[in-house]
């Protein structure tokens, strides 16, 4: 299931911009200034049909001989690309068609976008140089949220972005259809000197730490703060299970040669929507591939919400819930944390109620704490409130 680009089979009215990078002189390329090596550092607009595409930082088209030879556009860190439409049309997706681990560094810019994981066409390019070395062609699909008016994109940290097209998805305003599907996808490996986009307050080499006064100590047993990342329709919380012994901090680290999420001992983490339009249909977590003591996702739990299953030949652990609605939770063991590559969340669109079953369903809400423990009698504190198929994180005074 390729979830990032599953869209509603009833949006037929769709069209699709593509800007090829591939042909000779795209976009009176030949006329841009460059610098001594080819670089190019200054703004440009480049317009298909009714998208145009703005880049900007650091960028140039170069021939790629692992791509059989194409000329393709190639971005540099911080380099951005920004699209927009002409009034009247709105933005569904924007597919990155790229090769296989080249793409890996960019990142959606605009609050409600994702970019999903990447996704490989079985297409191969043969090696110029090299008859043997094969390189499969992969796309990646960033989604709004909701249809817009305009995404933009931005390479996070160092790493060449290596393109050779780009296909706009977009309909007019009122031929809008919101997906049946779509997908949040974060990328960890991103970590560099400050944290990417969507995770500001997690650094390299610094836990977020269970110390009130942020001292950088974390004495076992304390009092857990709960760290909330929102982004997008996505709300990720870092909270503490209380086991002895445990930490329940989070950081950014660097292990084998790859940048990831650290989770500290006794770490749950919580995954949600903060839509009721939509419902978690999984969650894969990415363990780091790179580390030959093991990424230590296979001795996770969770509730009785949901079922885990882990492949450990990729090192894949992916959550599917029991019923409709619920939210994601799943806990490090106490004696070993776990390293993250990624995190992907997919959602499904909320089936439309019908039954007076289901509406009453609807109306009574469900609590749980951040560990994810069902209570029917909240107390005061912080917990995690589902009411149909809307998961919402309350404080109750």
């Amino acid at each position: 299931m390729v979830a990032a680009a599953l869209l509603s089979s009833s949006a037929m009215n769709a069209e699709v911009a593509t800007f090829d990078f591939t042909v000779d002189n795209p976009y009176g390329w030949d006329s841009f200034g460059k610098d001594a090596d080819g670089y190019i550092t200054e703004t440009h607009q480049l317009d298909e049909e009714v998208v145009s595409l703005s880049l900007g930082g650091k960028y140039r088209r170069l021939e790629q001989k692992a791509f059989g030879g194409l000329t393709c556009l190639l971005l540099y860190q911080n380099t951005t690309a920004d699209f927009a439409v002409s009034d009247g049309y709105k933005i569904r997706t924007v597919t990155f068609f790229t090769g296989k681990g080249k793409c890996a560094q960019l990142t959606a810019a605009t609050d409600g976008a994702s970019l999903g994981a990447e996704v490989l066409t079985g297409v191969e390019y043969e090696h110029s140089t090299n008859a043997g070395t094969m390189l499969g062609q992969a796309t990646r699909t960033g989604q709004c949220a909701e249809p817009s008016e305009a995404i933009g994109f931005i390479v996070g940290a160092k790493g060449t972005q290596v393109i050779s097209k780009i296909e706009v998805d977009y309909l007019k305003d009122d031929e809008v259809v919101e997906p049946q599907e779509y997908s949040a996808f974060y990328n960890f490996t991103l970590f560099g000197e400050t944290a990417m986009i969507d995770f500001p307050d997690i650094k390299i080499g610094s836990w977020w730490t269970t110390n009130p006064d942020d001292e950088g100590v974390y004495p076992s047993g304390s009092e857990f703060r709960p760290l909330t990342i929102s982004s997008g329709n996505t709300e990720i919380t870092f909270s503490y299970d209380g086991t002895p012994g445990g930490h329940g901090n989070v950081r950014g680290t660097t292990t084998t040669k790859q940048n990831n999420l650290q989770l500290g001992k006794g770490t749950c983490l919580t995954v949600s929507t903060k839509t009721c339009d939509y419902q978690l249909l999984k969650v894969d977590l990415q363990g780091n591939r790179k580390t030959s003591s093991g990424c230590k996702l296979d001795v996770m739990k969770t509730d009785d919400n949901g079922v885990l299953s882990y492949d450990a030949e990729t090192r894949l652990l992916t959550w599917t819930p029991k019923e409709a609605g619920a939210a994601c939770l799943l806990n490090t063991d106490p004696d070993s944390g776990a390293y993250i590559e990624s995190i992907c969340a997919v959602y499904e669109k909320v089936k439309q109620q019908t039954g007076t079953a289901d509406i009453e369903a609807a109306s009574t809400p469900v609590y749980f704490s951040l560990q994810g423990i069902r209570t029917d009698k909240p107390g005061k504190g912080l917990y995690i409130r589902r009411q149909g198929s809307k998961v919402e994180k309350v404080l109750i005074r």
